[in-house]
């Protein structure tokens, strides 16, 4: 008696090789450090905030900075994503995201910032 392949079982068909373009591949920080948003999307893909970001995040308007990293914290769930906002605000923006850094602390139960530590 012959072996039948079962029918729910599907045979791989090999295509060749796979092949990865310049458009493939995930951009560098070369490639994005002159555009806000894109620079901003790689800060999110790295596991720490790391000096080389932080640096190229510096040589943007401080303003622009800032309402980006406003718009992407309230527009996003994701606690990660949230913690890279406030990060960004923290080593890349200082004193001048202190505003909005009040703001989110009162929101989050009325607290005041001379109370928490």
């Amino acid at each position: 008696m012959d072996w039948k392949m079962p029918s729910c079982v599907k045979p791989v068909k090999r295509r060749g090789d796979v092949i990865l373009t310049k458009e493939d591949k995930a951009p560098t920080l070369q490639d994005v450090r002159q555009d806000l948003e894109s620079l901003l999307d790689l800060s999110i893909t790295r596991w720490f905030l790391e000096a080389d970001v932080i640096e190229a995040l510096k040589q943007h308007d401080q303003q622009r900075i800032l309402n980006s990293v406003q718009n992407r914290f309230n527009e996003t769930q994701h606690i990660e994503v949230k913690t890279r906002m406030l990060e960004i605000s923290a080593d890349v923006l200082g004193t001048s995201a202190t505003g909005w850094v009040r703001e989110l602390v009162n929101q989050a139960g009325g607290l005041e910032p001379s109370n928490l530590g």
